[in-house]
């Protein structure tokens, strides 16, 4: 298991981070499309602006992660529940069924 403090990344394409505990991880802006999240802890996480098109968020803890303006939209696996776990689920872009 690896932990990520104060990541700082632009470009995860297909990133393989299932399990990874990304707390508190600055993603902001970044892209993660096709990226494996499965179970990764992203509690408190900066996503805003984040694209995930195609990213696996099964079991993925978004608790306090900031969401505004992310795009979810096609990401798998991915529940209401956990957007709205999140701060700013609101203004995110995402497939609600």
């Amino acid at each position: 298991m690896i932990i990520r403090d104060n990541l700082i990344i632009d470009n995860l394409i297909f990133a393989n981070l299932i399990f990874d505990i990304l707390s508190g991880a600055n993603l902001g802006g970044a892209y993660l499309g096709g990226a494996y999240l499965g179970g990764a802890n992203l509690d408190g996480a900066d996503l805003s602006s984040a694209y995930l098109d195609d990213a696996d968020l099964s079991n993925a803890n978004l608790s306090g992660a900031d969401l505004s303006n992310a795009d979810l939209r096609n990401a798998k696996k991915l529940t209401p529940e956990q957007v709205q776990s999140a701060k700013n689920g609101e203004y995110t872009k995402y497939d609600k069924d």
